[in-house]
């Protein structure tokens, strides 16, 4: 019924939820259990578990905001050399337009190279995210001569690149 991608993200994110109600109806049914019969000495062992498990479980979310944080970082500013890569690409263009030198194969052949290293670089650093699917999604104008058709497919596929990067902590938690 789901695929591991969706297990995988429903354990992530109700782990800790569960965690803490777990430290809580242990706590509740061995005070329950033990009630006034019991020692000072096991009540303070039964409470240092139980803080124990919330504590557990409070870490785990910081350390996991961290890696989170430090890897969307990371992806953040390689896809920003990218976006930039698109730019350069996108100036040369109008420059070779206006100079008269432009060759639209030879703009094709460079969209194409800077597609396929996004798209690949999506596929392995987010897997299973959408962010590749994403990035891929759209065209240049259609119906236009190719050299429109190229330049306005360009501004697309990088204004797909910002989206993702727009979204970036959610495809990097998706991904996990």
């Amino acid at each position: 019924m789901y695929d591991s991608a969706v297990l995988s993200i429903l354990v992530a994110q109700l782990l800790p939820l569960l965690l803490a109600l777990l430290g809580a109806i242990v706590g509740v049914a061995l005070g329950l259990l033990m009630g006034s019969q019991v020692t000072t000495r096991t009540w303070c062992v039964v409470i240092g578990l139980v803080s124990g498990l919330a504590i557990a479980g409070a870490a785990y979310l910081i350390c996991d905001g961290y890696r989170i944080e430090a890897r969307v970082r990371v992806l953040g500013e390689t896809i920003r050399v990218e976006i930039d890569g698109a730019t350069t690409i996108e100036y040369g263009m109008r420059r070779a337009a206006e100079q008269g030198t432009f060759v639209l194969s030879d703009w094709v052949d460079q969209i194409e190279a800077w597609r396929t290293r996004n798209n690949g670089f999506l596929e392995r650093e987010l897997p299973n995210s959408g962010a590749d699917v994403r990035f891929r999604t759209g065209s240049g104008a259609v119906g236009q001569r190719g050299d429109v058709f190229e330049y306005t497919r360009l501004g697309v596929l990088r204004g797909n690149l910002m989206a993702v990067l727009d979204n970036l902590p959610s495809y990097v938690q998706r991904s996990k």
